[in-house]
């Protein structure tokens, strides 16, 4: 019987160190997760700011392709209302010729 009380005995020191252990090894990397997430969701937030600045980006480019297609129909117009006026021009300067 005292053998079997030596049996238990060990067996509870050793379940009580496994606890210890255990508990132990939550704390060591508990903490190193915890810096590993704060890590990770730090370059999240940095991901989600660069990719806020590259759509504002693209926005402003978008708006800029817009104006500069605006300018280049307005230029065209212009250009095609000298052209008429040349046309003009041209005829006037026919008449005087005769």
């Amino acid at each position: 019987m005292h053998e079997a009380v030596s049996v238990t005995e060990r067996t509870n020191e050793d379940v009580e160190a496994g606890s210890r252990a255990l508990q132990e090894s939550r704390k060591a990397y508990g903490g190193e997760i915890a810096v590993a997430m704060r890590d990770m969701l730090s370059l999240i937030a940095m991901v989600a700011e660069a990719m806020a600045e590259i759509d504002q980006g693209g926005e402003e480019l978008a708006a800029t392709v817009e104006e500069q297609s605006a300018s280049m129909q307005q230029i065209a117009s212009t250009a095609q209302a000298m052209a008429g006026m040349a046309d003009r021009l041209n005829t006037v300067v026919q008449e005087f010729k005769i």
